[in-house]
This record gives structure tokens, sequence and C-alpha cells, in this order.
């Protein structure tokens, strides 16, 4: 061991002692000193084929891990209660949610090292859709505008019109169609969503023909003794139904009914 001189010279006695011990502590602890530890470093991946991470989504994972000491044990935790000891497992997630994938490296000195990576997954559900047509009854030439609202599907939807008369439009939530022939039509638009996904609805639109109703009335019997009952009927040819009927009974009373019934006194 070195001995320590103390050389009494101002402020220079007190440095030598302080350099003089540092060089014995040195020279005799050097057997026993650790080289710094490693600091671990552990990167994740996930990576999954479905662009809209529907469910059940399926999620292939990966662990790396430098500056520790081999050999490594790895364990994951997927977020939802199951866990793995492969480096790089694939798992599949049942349901919707957030998960936040975690992989543990173990290094062989009992060193860890983590990272953790997050996986949305989406519920896959199918368009609900909604329609309306204005207006919904009218006479030949008639222009339909038709609007839509859909809820729920995933990603981008295409949009079919079909308007019961032959005719169609595409790619539009909206459209304006004129029925130009009378009848009853069953508009119809399907919407598909991004990963085929179809919803459905129906609306009816009515046209009728622009025409004057020709009336033909007559009653049974036509003559008799008051109290006198006298069964009326109606037939309409032409016009456009549905139809309103009002009948006068000379200022007795009315109906509204097509073929009434009336009692004269």
């Amino acid at each position: 061991m070195n001995k320590v001189k103390w050389r009494l010279e101002g402020n220079r006695a007190h440095r030598s002692v302080v350099i003089s011990l540092a060089l014995w502590m040195l020279a005799g602890c050097s057997e026993d000193l650790e080289p710094p530890a490693v600091v671990p470093e552990v990167s994740v991946s996930a990576d999954w084929d479905d662009p809209l991470g529907l469910s059940p989504l399926t999620v292939s994972f990966g662990c790396v891990s430098v500056k520790g000491e081999q050999p490594f044990g790895y364990s994951w935790s997927f977020g939802d209660g199951v866990t793995s000891t492969l480096q790089n497992p694939t798992y599949t997630y049942s349901n919707a949610g957030t998960y936040q994938a975690t992989c543990t490296v173990i290094y062989s000195n009992g060193n860890i090292g983590q990272d953790s990576i997050l996986v949305p997954v989406v519920l896959d559900t199918a368009p609900q859709v909604l329609i309306s047509a204005n207006p919904m009854v009218g006479f030949a030439g008639l222009e339909v505008h038709f609007d839509s609202r859909v809820t729920q599907g995933n990603g981008t939807m295409s949009y079919l019109w079909e308007f019961g008369d032959g005719a169609t439009a595409t790619t539009l939530p909206a459209a304006t169609h004129t029925y130009t022939s009378p009848g009853i039509f069953q508009a119809i638009l399907t919407v598909e969503d991004q990963d085929g996904d179809v919803g459905i609805a129906v609306v009816q639109v009515v046209v009728g023909t622009n025409s004057q109703p020709v009336v033909v009335a007559w009653g049974a019997p036509s003559s008799g003794v008051s109290p006198l009952q006298v069964q009326f009927n109606s037939e309409v040819v032409g016009g456009d139904g549905p139809f309103a009927y009002l009948w006068d009974f000379a200022g007795q009373g009315t109906s509204s009914y097509a073929n009434p019934m009336f009692e004269y006194r």
C-alpha cells in the first residue's frame, strides 16, 4: 500500500492527500469493479392484412431486442388477458376494441426490457339504410327527389338506385328521377360498404294519369211511398284514384260513401 505523505505547503497539502487517496483506492479495489450495465432496448411491430382492421382481426407481432445479454426470454401480453412466449406470435382478436400489446424481454443477467403497441380492432357492421322520396304521389311526368341516410357499415360506401321502371343510378347517396308513365313503383337503394356488407331500403312512388273522371250514378227504387229507402251506386271511368265521394240527397242529407243507402221521408 502506498503511504500518504503530507507536505505542508499551503493549500498544496490538501490536494496531495486527495490525489494519493484516489490512487490508493483505484489500486486496491480494481479487482472488484464491474463494467457498467447495458441498457436493454426492445422494439415491437404489429401487422395485419385488413386495411379496415375489422373483427375478427388476425395480427402478426414482432419483437426485436438489442443491447442485451443473450439468451433472451420473451413474454407477450395481447391486452385482452391472453399471453404468449413466442418471439413473433400471431394472434386473432375476436372482439372490437383498442388493445395494448406488450412484449417483455428477459435477459440472461435478469434485466428486463419492454415495448408496447396499440392495436385498434373495429366492429364489422352492415350498412343500415333509410331513404325518402319527395313527392311520393303525382301524375305522369313526376320528378321525384330521393335522399338517403346510412349508419354503421365500414369504410367507403357504394350506392345503387333502382327506380322500379327499369332506370338506375349509381355512386351517389341522393338521386333525382322522372317517372314518365303511370304506375306503382318500388324504388330500391342498395348500399355496399368497403368489406362487402350490404344494406337495402325501399320506398313506394305512385304515378297516375292526369285525366278527368267520368261518373255514372243510379239508385233503386226510383219511386215509392215515404219513407222510401233507396240504394245508390256509382261507377267512375278515367280520372286518377283514389277518389273522394260526396252525395247530396236533394237537401235532405249527404254521404261520402261510393255506394250509400238513404231513406227519404
